[in-house]
């Protein structure tokens, strides 16, 4: 339930955030600023899903959860405070 309505939320704002820009840009810049704000919206996900993965690796090493690959490990070593 908690993920629906975080989901709702942030679907609610990227969807104002681009009624914002069409209604409140001049229509000579309107396109420009509308492809800016997908490629900055795209390039924020990526960037939390690499942080999601760091952090995550991080709380399984501090857990002593063995479930992340080498590859993973090796990684995030230098982000991971030891236990």
């Amino acid at each position: 339930m908690l993920c629906c309505c975080a989901g709702f939320a942030g679907g609610a704002v990227y969807v104002h955030g681009f009624k914002l820009i069409s209604e409140g840009m001049p229509p000579a810049t309107r396109e420009l600023a509308m492809a800016s704000a997908a490629v900055a919206a795209d390039v924020g996900i990526g960037l939390a899903s690499v942080a999601s993965l760091c952090i995550q690796a991080c709380i399984y090493r501090r857990q002593a959860i063995d479930d992340t690959d080498d590859d993973v490990s090796v990684a995030t070593a230098v982000f991971c405070r030891p236990a």
